[in-house]
């Protein structure tokens, strides 16, 4: 799969449904009256819009390092917590259970999502256990938050600790693009040079320009 494609489309849908939810938001403004019909589309475009973005996340990451793993969870993920949340509200799913794995879809979604655009940026080796950290931070708010939709959780050092955790998971998050404009050390760039045999070691690049290629290595 070309991971680079498959962003450009959820791009391309994320961009599509963005516009059809402004319309019909406007439409019912203007035209129409806001009854459950035009919340649902709203609330379905919502979901498609959400699914996109982390969709999109996790393939910019797998474009830019290679690393497959989490990234085909994190899309899979989203895409399991959109198609979930459609269904409820066209299906009119009432079951708590079924909202409970719909919610706990979405929350693996978005920390997949968030960790991994967390670890995107190529930092300084000595800034990289920010980034560490944040994922750290993000599964542990991620635990507390399935805690949360999956048990009945009255105690008030848990909320206290949740909005420690959200606060931590900001500022981190805040923190990785200075951290970028800070970086001193050099990415270096990669160039793809295609050739084409014309005869013997001499060959031809795009722009037409000619090369003698010669082995320096024999590869033993």
């Amino acid at each position: 799969m070309d991971f680079g494609e498959f962003r450009r489309h959820a791009l391309r849908l994320f961009l599509v449904f963005l516009a059809l939810t402004g319309l019909l938001a406007i439409g019912c403004v203007l035209f129409w009256e806001f009854g459950e019909f035009q919340l649902k589309v709203l609330a379905s475009s919502f979901a498609i819009c959400s699914a996109s973005i982390c969709a999109m996340g996790c393939a910019a990451y797998i474009d830019a390092h290679g690393k497959r793993g989490w990234g085909t969870l994190g899309i899979g993920t989203a895409v399991l917590a959109g198609i979930a949340f459609i269904y409820g509200l066209w299906g009119n799913v009432d079951g708590d259970r079924f909202w409970q794995v719909a919610l706990s879809l979405l929350v693996i979604a978005v920390a997949i999502f968030h960790a991994l655009l967390i670890l995107l940026p190529r930092l300084d080796a000595g800034h990289r256990w920010v980034q560490k950290g944040g994922v750290g931070a993000i599964g542990v708010l991620s635990f507390m938050l399935l805690t949360l939709i999956w048990g009945d959780v009255e105690d008030d050092v848990f909320f206290q600790a949740l909005v420690v955790m959200s606060i931590v998971v900001g500022l981190i998050t805040v923190a990785i693009p200075i951290l970028m404009k800070m970086r001193t050390q050099s990415i270096p760039s990669k160039r793809t040079l295609v050739l084409t045999l014309v005869e013997g070691d001499r060959y031809r690049a795009a722009d037409g320009t000619l090369y003698q290629v010669a082995a320096v290595s024999d590869g033993v």
